[in-house]
């Protein structure tokens, strides 16, 4: 029997009966006693929404399973601020990066595995992913305040490129005028997950866009770039992500000038995320 509450009942008509050694059935006489037990179903999601999220509004989407191992990935390079600002590799190999003093920048610009960390305080040294690499990336207790630099991104993933970033500790990203506090463009990629794997809620990433109207994570604003505010393919696997866009822009997702097909793709499967214009 089966049955859609907890109420259930069963009349059985006729003897209850069992075959002896002589091959014939005989019925058992005395009591008898039913026992029923309710296995519930397996968790799952059947179907994945995109969400419009309205102002101040946070949506939250917790773990339904530990479904990945830990990040146990040898990383090539370290980029730490330090007391003189310069980046530190930890191997002596400088062939699948660049910075540029002048302006503060750090360029992957070969596919790899990348360890970026910071000392103390916030850090102007900001990073840029080149276009053709896929690199995977540890954040690690990172913070870039370029907030006061205009039209400068804390974190750019330019078209073209892909990233995972692997969160660990507690990272925050603020950006320049016009520009998303994470900027995945029309054409970028980004994966984002905790260093402990997909699902963990732990390893923390807020992203901050800037006025007018850069994504918290998605497409630079207006002052940027007028009419290519559209973002680019964004999952999000795990870590609780805060993210604020400016004014027009949205917390995850199109820059002001994205449009109404500019929000581009952005799939939420396990962790914790925050999202708001700001």
């Amino acid at each position: 029997w089966s049955a859609s509450d907890t109420g259930l009942k069963a009349k059985i008509n006729g003897g209850l009966t069992y075959v002896d050694e002589a091959g014939n059935k005989v019925s058992s006489e005395g009591n008898y006693r039913i026992e029923v037990t309710a296995d519930p179903g397996q968790a799952q999601v059947q179907k994945s929404n995109i969400y419009s999220v309205a102002k101040t509004t946070s949506v939250y989407v917790s773990s339904i399973g530990r479904t990945s191992e830990k990040i146990t990935y040898d990383w090539d390079i370290i980029l730490d601020g330090g007391s003189n600002g310069e980046p530190i590799s930890n191997k002596g190999d400088k062939s699948g990066w660049s910075f540029d003093s002048a302006t503060q920048t750090f360029t992957i610009n070969r596919s790899g595995t990348y360890r970026i960390t910071c000392e103390g305080s916030d850090t102007q040294n900001h990073v840029v992913v080149a276009k053709g690499v896929d690199a995977q990336i540890l954040l690690e207790d990172v913070s870039i305040d370029v907030s006061e630099m205009p039209k400068t991104c804390a974190f750019e993933i330019n078209a073209g490129a892909s990233a995972k970033l692997y969160l660990s500790g507690s990272n925050t990203l603020q950006s320049g005028q016009g520009r998303a506090g994470l900027e995945v463009p029309f054409e970028a990629e980004v994966t984002i997950t905790s260093a402990d794997g997909n699902g963990k809620k732990s390893g923390e990433l807020s992203a901050y866009g800037h006025s007018w109207g850069g994504a918290g994570i998605g497409g630079p604003g207006n002052e940027y770039s007028p009419q290519t505010g559209r973002a680019g393919t964004i999952t999000i696997n795990g870590g609780t992500i805060n993210a604020y866009g400016a004014v027009g822009g949205a917390g995850i997702g199109g820059g002001n000038t994205g449009g109404s097909d500019g929000g581009g793709t952005i799939t939420i499967k396990i962790g914790r995320a925050s999202c708001r214009e700001r």
